[in-house]
């Protein structure tokens, strides 16, 4: 798995050579926030880990920004165990929190099990945004069935029929065969 390091407390450098141990390719390191960013933009890493302390930008702020463009997986580092700093990690999208002593095993364990659920979490909001344009497409071939069946006095069968008829014929989906029909019926009205 490729990783960026970025790390600013030098308490924290023995967690570069665990995470060669038990398998990571480190193929990038940074010590402040900006070139974080870049590096992350730039070389698309498998995952990020990111020290609390890092300089020039916040390490929160850094976790929501890949957060929100859903980049890569973002596992804090800290020199300490603080529960609120821990609470603020999880809140802005970090998928672990790692704290000395550092053991491979555990670091290890900890990964497998955030990455498969950061898996699992792009996956769902995959889904979820093919359920979105799924219906979006099923409310736009309604609303032009339903002006078929008014302007030629069709069935809803009908309408429908028509409508995959000229999908199949022309090549477009049924979305863009609706948002036609729906656009021709207000240029009529106009």
């Amino acid at each position: 798995m490729r990783a960026v390091v970025v790390i600013s407390n030098p308490l924290l450098r023995e967690i570069r050579e665990i995470l060669t141990g038990i398998g990571y390719n480190i193929v990038g390191e940074a010590s402040d926030g900006p070139a974080s960013l870049l590096l992350a933009r730039e070389i698309g890493p498998d995952i990020i880990f990111i020290d609390t302390e890092v300089q020039g930008m916040s390490s929160l702020e850094i976790a929501h920004i890949l957060s929100k463009e859903e980049l890569i997986p973002v596992v804090f580092i800290s020199a300490s165990s603080d529960p609120a700093v821990a609470k603020e990690t999880a809140e802005c999208g970090a998928i672990a929190y790692l704290f000395p002593p550092f053991s491979p095993e555990h670091i290890k364990v900890t990964l497998d099990i955030a990455l498969t659920q950061f898996k699992s979490y792009k996956k769902t909001l995959q889904e979820a945004q093919e359920l979105r344009e799924a219906l979006e497409t099923r409310k736009l071939v309604e609303r032009a069935k339903g002006i078929l069946m008014d302007a030629e006095s069709i069935s809803e069968q009908e309408a429908y029929r028509r409508m995959q008829v000229v999908s199949m014929k022309s090549g477009k989906p049924m979305k863009g065969v609706a948002q036609a029909i729906i656009l021709a019926s207000k240029t009529k009205r106009l």
